[in-house]
């Protein structure tokens, strides 16, 4: 990010690290049925947090 301010700067990391716990949440809550779960990218402004796209993937039953 050649020219742009580093993430500390412009992003409130608590905020990202309650999203990111969140996810971890999440995956471990439905973790019988996951296969995998990503998030890319996951966007940061402030105290907002968005996964601005995710891949689920189920096991097969």
């Amino acid at each position: 990010m050649h020219g742009r301010p580093s993430v500390a700067s412009c992003a409130d990391l608590d905020a990202v690290a309650d999203a990111v716990a969140g996810i971890g949440d999440l995956a471990l809550a439905v973790a019988d049925d996951l296969e995998s779960l990503e998030v890319n990218p996951l966007w940061a402004a402030g105290a907002t947090v968005e996964a601005l796209d995710a891949l689920v993937t189920w096991r097969s039953s």
